[in-house]
C-alpha cells in the first residue's frame, strides 16, 4: 500500500498542550533535503523499502483501541500496533527492539496517543 505523499515534509501533529493556561503552538513542518529524502525512501542499499506505520498506544490502552481500528481501516496492513508493557522502561525496550529489527528494510513512521505520543517523539529523536 502506498502511503500519502507529504511532499518531503515531516509533520509533528501535536495535541493541544497548555502551560500556565497559555496555549503552546505545535511545531512547524521541516523541509527535508533531497539526499535525505532519497535515503529515507530507499535506504543506503538503494532498494525500495516497505512503508510501515507503528501506532503506539497510551497508558492503560491497547493495540485493539478504537484509534488503532480507525487507522487500520484507512491504511490497512501498513499499521502495526502491539501491546506494550506497563512499565515505561520495558515499553521503550520493546519498541527499540522492534524498530531495530525493521529499520534496515522499512520506512518506519511512529505515531502515538498520550504516553505513546511521548514514546514516538523520544524514539524519533533517537533514530533520526
Amino acid at each position: 500500500m502506498k502511503l500519502p505523499n507529504l511532499e518531503t515534509q515531516i509533520f509533528f501533529n501535536c495535541l493541544d498542550e497548555y502551560s500556565d493556561n497559555k496555549k503552546i503552538a505545535p511545531a512547524q513542518p521541516q523541509k527535508m533535503t533531497k539526499p535525505i529524502q532519497d535515503t529515507l525512501l530507499t535506504g543506503i542499499s538503494g532498494k525500495v523499502k516497505e512503508d510501515i506505520i507503528v501506532y503506539i498506544h497510551g497508558f492503560a490502552s491497547s493495540s485493539q483501541s478504537k484509534k488503532v481500528q480507525a487507522l487500520k481501516e484507512r491504511f490497512g496492513s501498513a499499521i502495526i500496533s502491539f501491546d506494550l508493557h506497563h512499565e515505561p522502561k520495558k515499553a521503550i525496550e520493546q519498541l527499540e527492539k522492534f524498530i531495530q529489527s525493521k529499520i534496515k528494510n522499512c520506512n518506519i513512521t511512529l505515531i502515538g496517543s498520550s504516553l505513546g505520543g511521548f514514546y514516538s517523539l523520544y524514539l524519533s529523536g533517537k533514530y533520526i
